[in-house]
């Protein structure tokens, strides 16, 4: 026999649960395949029950769905009829017309013959030899438990009577066995609840998909070869021959990066590494296949160092005034890029990485995300953004992940799930985390720590190489108790330097996640990637007025042929003008800009009918009882 720590978990639960009541619900993955620890060979669950009840004594071990009716273990040849004969004998039920063994009658449909379910209350009072009934596709017996006839109430009545008055008798090994009946179904609830709710014969038995270990020794044991074609076999065996340590850790990262697989799965992800001739170092692109389908290449091994200091070029030229934060973002994406994201758990399927952007609005958040996805991934609508005030409710999770089956919009899916479908290798940013709905949370911690989500149709998506960006404004605005909003952090403030925003703004966030949504996990799952970003400063504000003044004067001699030119005075009072908007920041001042030079030069160009070629000054900026206007004289050229 085989030693206890090679058996999956609801093995031994079998073991223990066969010996101590009469019925068994066994429930979750039932229809994949599985790895039989006696030998490591993939069987179906119903081979898995043969050979399980076997060893253990049973020689009576019948099957049955609504189909097929009762039948025996196909792989005994010649046996099978003989089983379901001698378990007809057992139950004293005379053999049934063909067609007739159903597992639930009406009172005016086959009056005079013997439902399935009398059959098997029978047999299980019977004290003449042992016998397991299994039950397959038990989910299928009933519409729902929620709309069952008479006769689907009688038929689980009889299954009901038939485990609490079981009988047990000694088996081929000379062991007392319990007379048993196994409902295989793919979840606990698609059985009516009377029926297993405090039962005392019934217990239920989940299977779970294979564990770590248990993928490990499918991938790592005899089943490795099966990944691999004839040829490229035998030129890998001959390159790994001597590299036994690196082996075992290609076959160890196989493992962990195909979580929440199943054993079906994991034969497919064979097939398609064999068919496609992958190599052995190649293998996590045979699982790349099989999660995101066929795709050219993996965006993330095109990144080189070029491509990592064009990146740090954009964000120091257009993210002005953030030097700190950007440092840590760069240390953050040249670990994604390089693969050693979670140095200390190398072969986890956890995000490429994982940012946190606080701090005041308006100064740059967003604006790095979008450089990042068009910088690594030559696409800014790589960078997918979720506003979370538009999940504030507490069933919006519903509107990521997909709806249930029969609630409205399931068939649409979910809107998380259905963009990571579309392109695993994007910027996911959740705007304002702080607002979304607590349990949405949950969520979160699933992304973070396991790299994966399954949506309302049960699909699962992967974010193993996403990059996840969460931002938030806590810490800079309070509520006072009558409900309006104060300033925590003043940027006029003279003892408001960035050391100082840093300090109050992660101690925010921490006091909002640790004590306030006792949620503490979720700031573990970040860890030290909160990234502050500052205030614009007054020589930013400075340089984001010069330069955006600039690029309108651009913009209108590239579209519309006018030469523009604004004066050094007019500059200088829009900076002044900017310094009132540091509370909103770069768009504040963006704003600003719009309203008071864009708009009023417009507005001139128009009224004047200005044509391609010609030339205006601004010469000032003239503030009269707070209305804002401009002076602008022609210029010849």
């Amino acid at each position: 026999m085989f030693e206890n720590n090679d058996k999956p978990f609801w093995h031994k639960e079998l073991e223990v649960f066969s010996k101590a009541v009469n019925v068994i619900i066994l429930e979750g993955n039932v229809l994949d395949r599985f790895c039989y620890p006696e030998d490591n060979s993939i069987v179906s669950l119903r081979e898995y029950l043969y050979f399980f009840y076997s060893d253990i004594g049973y020689e009576n071990i019948v099957f049955y769905d609504d189909i097929q009716g009762f039948g025996g273990y196909e792989g005994i040849k010649g046996k099978g009829r003989a089983i379901v004969e001698e378990f007809e004998r057992l139950s004293e039920i005379p053999d049934n017309a063909e067609g007739r063994i159903v597992f639930s009658a009406e009172n005016n449909e086959y009056a005079n013959c013997k439902t399935t379910a009398m059959r098997i209350e029978y047999a299980m009072q019977q004290s003449q030899k042992p016998v397991v009934i299994v039950m397959d596709y038990s989910s299928r017996y009933i519409v729902s438990p929620e709309d069952m006839t008479k006769g689907d109430v009688d038929s689980f009545l009889h299954i009901q009577k038939g485990g609490l008055y079981a009988s047990a008798s000694l088996g081929a090994n000379g062991a007392l066995l319990n007379n048993l009946i196994i409902l295989v179904v793919n979840k606990l609830n698609d059985l009516p609840a009377w029926f297993y709710l405090n039962n005392p014969s019934v217990h239920t038995v989940t299977i779970s998909k294979p564990t770590l270990s248990e993928r490990e020794k499918f991938i790592g044991g005899s089943n490795f070869r099966s990944f691999f074609s004839d040829d490229r076999w035998k030129e890998c065996t001959k390159l790994y021959k001597d590299k036994n340590e690196e082996l075992d850790k290609i076959k160890k990262n196989a493992a962990v990066i195909t979580d929440g697989l199943m054993y079906s799965d994991l034969i497919s992800i064979s097939k398609i590494s064999s068919s496609l001739r992958f190599d052995i170092k190649d293998l996590k692109s045979a699982v790349d296949v099989f999660k995101y389908g066929i795709v050219d290449q993996n965006p993330w091994n095109k990144i080189d160092a070029a491509t990592i200091d064009q990146l740090r070029y954009e964000l120091s030229n257009q993210v002005l005034g953030q030097d700190p934060a950007i440092e840590h973002i760069m240390s953050v994406v040249e670990r994604a890029a390089m693969g050693i994201s979670n140095f200390f758990d190398e072969n986890s399927s956890k995000p490429k990485g994982v940012l946190f952007f606080a701090g005041p609005t308006g100064t740059g958040k967003t604006q790095t995300a979008k450089i990042i996805a068009r910088t690594l991934f030559k696409n800014e609508r790589s960078c997918r953004i979720f506003d979370m005030s538009e999940y504030r409710s507490e069933h919006s999770d519903q509107r990521l992940l997909g709806a249930p089956p029969g609630y409205v919009g399931y068939e649409a899916g979910g809107q998380l799930t259905n963009a990571v479908r579309e392109n695993p290798f994007s910027i996911f940013l959740f705007d304002e985390i702080e607002k979304a709905h607590p349990s949405i949370l949950d969520k979160f911690l699933q992304i973070l720590g396991d790299g994966r989500l399954t949506d309302g149709m049960g699909r699962t998506v992967y974010f193993t190489d996403s990059l996840i960006i969460f931002t938030s404004n806590l810490g800079i605005y309070g509520t006072k108790s009558d409900g309006t909003k104060e300033l925590l952090v003043d940027p006029d403030d003279e003892n408001s330097d960035y050391e100082t925003v840093k300090e109050k703004v992660t101690g925010a966030i921490n006091s909002y996640f640790r004590l306030e949504l006792q949620r503490a996990e979720i700031l573990n799952r970040i860890g030290k990637n909160v990234v502050v970003f500052d205030f614009i400063r007054s020589d930013v504000s400075r340089s984001i007025v010069t330069t955006k003044i600039k690029k309108f004067i651009d913009t209108m001699l590239s579209l519309k042929g006018i030469y523009l030119t604004v004066s050094h005075q007019a500059q200088e009072k829009l900076i002044k003008m900017a310094e009132a908007e540091k509370l909103d920041g770069g768009r504040g001042i963006e704003n600003m800009l719009e309203y008071n030079l864009v708009n009023n030069v417009a507005t001139y160009i128009y009224k004047n009918e200005l044509k391609k070629g010609s030339c205006i000054i601004v010469e000032d900026v003239v503030n009269k009882g707070g209305k804002i206007s401009l002076v602008i004289n022609r210029e010849h050229r």
